[in-house]
């Protein structure tokens, strides 16, 4: 049983020899390229190596095609400012005032320098070892996309405004940023991707109430993996225990946990209707040992492991680039030790 077929059969419930396990590693191959980071995340070629290197020191179950998930603002016209020790930031808001949406267009996904390197880093992956090993692509989700277009709180704000008064311009963003959304999915599927991995840190539990979920985000998210022709894993990016049922109605086959959300109740929760990823508490993951790592691993398996539908891996959205390579290996060789089924 290769790499892809472990995944794919996990989390669809079917019997797999082990636990997969999916560390989200996205800028760690820059360290083992020799890279300075922001060089490392503009070069689709980069990026593809790195996450090769990886696959051949570590023999994980997927890899990642995308260096981060801010991307997804290049085309809109956002620019994004680098750093030595993560991911960008954002750089300006595009959307100054509520007025702005009337004339927002949406861009071809495609226009900018970033998403054009991540569709050669997965179309480099793809041809290389995506016979065997899943190539994972990712992105912003329709919900969420727009508070970094605009800014947490002004979007907090219009959703708030309009949940009380009625709509007048949430519909009109919410649709600009779906229609986005599914083409630059349908671009990374059309270049290799086997997963699309989707980040809705505004809906989650952290963020908003499960009312505000089940009206504004739930057909949303249905209407846009509806679109995409690949399995759509669904990451929370904060909790998602308390709308686990929600997330297993739109179409998601996996959904990602928070630090918080407990593995166990989550698992009886998703009740075979959604495989469950996650949850390590990445920032912790900074002062783990391997010792540390080794012992999570084996708590999370014997929470969420039996059967099936289970991925080791931490919460999003990725692991930070000071980890020790040492806990993430720890990760995977300890999740293939006592993830076995018998």
């Amino acid at each position: 049983m290769n790499s892809k077929e472990r995944l794919v059969k996990a989390v669809t419930f079917q019997a797999v020899d082990r636990v997969p396990v999916v560390p989200v590693a996205l800028t760690q191959g820059a360290k083992l390229l020799n890279l300075d980071l922001p060089t490392y995340q503009k070069n689709g070629e980069y990026i593809a190596n790195g996450q090769l290197k990886l696959l051949e020191l570590l023999e994980p179950d997927a890899v990642f095609g995308m260096p981060h998930v801010v991307e997804d603002l290049t085309p809109w016209g956002v620019p994004l400012t680098y750093h030595q020790n993560g991911s960008p930031t954002v750089g300006k808001m595009i959307i100054r005032n509520v007025e702005d949406i009337l004339d927002l267009k949406v861009p071809d996904p495609t226009n900018s320098m970033e998403t054009k390197e991540t569709l050669k880093a997965i179309s480099i992956l793809a041809k290389k070892v995506g016979q065997h090993t899943a190539v994972i692509g990712g992105l912003i989700a329709p919900f969420s996309l727009p508070s970094m277009l605009m800014g947490t709180g002004a979007f907090m704000r219009l959703l708030l405004e309009e949940d009380r008064n009625g709509d007048q311009y949430l519909k009109l963003l919410l649709h600009k940023c779906k229609q986005f959304v599914i083409s630059w999915a349908k671009k990374m599927v059309e270049a290799g991707a086997d997963i699309i991995v989707m980040a809705d840190g505004i809906a989650s539990q952290t963020v908003i109430s499960r009312r505000l979920f089940e009206n504004h985000v739930l057909s949303l998210v249905k209407e846009t993996i509806k679109e995409i022709p690949v399995p759509v894993v669904y990451e929370a990016v904060g909790s998602a225990q308390g709308i686990i049922d929600l997330i297993a109605i739109t179409g998601a086959v996996v959904t990602i946990l928070d630090y918080n959300d407990d593995l166990k109740e989550c698992k009886k929760i998703a009740n075979g209707k959604i495989a469950i990823m996650g949850n390590f508490n990445n920032i912790e993951m900074l002062n783990w040992n391997a010792i540390k790592t080794q012992l999570e691993v084996k708590k999370a398996i014997n929470k969420a492991a039996n059967g099936y539908g289970y991925v080791v891996s931490s919460q999003g959205p990725e692991i930070p680039y000071n980890v020790p390579f040492e806990v993430i290996e720890t990760m995977v060789n300890a999740t293939k030790e006592f993830g076995k089924y018998k």
